[in-house]
């Protein structure tokens, strides 16, 4: 029923009901037992929103369960890299500059905007748009004095930098522990650091060689334990899941991702969509402008340049 109820309710009437975190509304709402939410739904959301108290907003939780319902997963051949190399693909030549750190966006009129880098070179332009992780867009649109830049709506302002982390150790194998393109979950109460099991190479075959298999074991948040360290504590609790074969995997890498995802507690979707205009000629986007997603990254991306492409004729037209 839940998943018929949302794959049939249109996004415009999803974000307007009431907010509250995902496992009262698994109770509450859906009527769901501590069984099926510690077996199944902890560790697959756990694995999306990066913690498995399920703290995260229901309003995202609805978001990402009708995603899931009415769409297929994918993963690009080239690897998730792919996405913004394609974007990037479309733009000329010299327009980008990589490892030129951002000290400052300074300037409080469309007259006087400087993106100040930590080199100490100036970037005057007539349109800015910070589209950073939240942490660095509160840095970058706070004034001397700490406060915000702009007159911005309290509800439209930046969350704080509390953020979800997480590490993914991966092995390759001779043979994967499943044929099948499933995500396996950790349904043992949270026994061990593993929340989730793939097998990419399964679902992408360009991810490994013919004769090997790709498998990437998630853990959540940032262990304390090096990575030779998590990766034996892996190792023993996937032998329990797979058995002695596990002990012929190599290890590849350790990832760790600090920064994964901004903090989605409710009120975080209070209001759903974030504006992005600070100003005319200062803009802000990112996950953290709607639901902390790629499609909401985008979403907010195009919004930003949608509303940058509108001020265009004012902009041009300031002294």
């Amino acid at each position: 029923y839940l998943r018929w109820a949302l794959q049939n309710t249109p996004l415009r009437e999803l974000f307007p009901r009431p907010e509250t975190t995902t496992a009262e509304a698994l109770r509450e709402r859906w009527g769901f037992s501590e069984t099926i939410i510690d077996r199944f739904f902890r560790p697959f959301l756990g694995g999306i929103f990066l913690e498995d108290e399920l703290r995260t907003s229901s309003r995202m939780f609805a978001f990402v369960f009708r995603m899931f319902s009415r769409g297929a997963a994918a993963l690009p051949a080239a690897g998730m890299q792919a996405i913004p190399r394609q974007l990037a693909g479309a733009l000329p030549e010299g327009t980008l500059r990589l490892g030129a750190r951002v000290a400052s966006v300074e300037g409080q009129s469309v007259e006087e905007q400087t993106v100040r880098l930590e080199s100490g070179e100036a970037l005057d332009a007539p349109a800015v748009v910070v589209a950073t992780e939240a942490p660095e867009a509160r840095r970058l649109l706070k004034r001397d004095d700490g406060h915000p830049e702009d007159d911005i709506h309290p509800e439209d302002d930046i969350p704080p930098a509390a953020h979800r982390s997480t590490a993914t150790v991966y092995f390759a194998a001779g043979r994967a522990p499943t044929d099948e393109a499933v995500l396996m979950l950790n349904g043992d109460g949270g026994a061990g650091p593993v929340n989730t099991v793939t097998v990419p190479s399964n679902v992408q075959p360009a991810y490994a060689p013919p004769d090997k298999a790709l498998i990437g074991a998630s853990v959540l948040g940032t262990p304390s334990a090096s990575d030779e360290e998590l990766q034996a504590a892996v190792r023993k609790q996937l032998r329990s899941w797979f058995g002695a074969g596990v002990e012929g995997w190599r290890a590849l890498r350790t990832v760790r991702v600090d920064y994964a995802l901004p903090e989605q507690a409710p009120p975080y979707l209070s209001p759903p969509v974030k504006a992005v205009r600070r100003r005319p000629g200062l803009y802000c986007c990112g996950d953290h402008r709607r639901t902390a997603s790629i499609n909401g990254a985008l979403a907010s991306g195009r919004a930003a340049a949608e509303a940058v492409t509108t001020d265009a004729p004012a902009l041009r037209a300031s002294p």
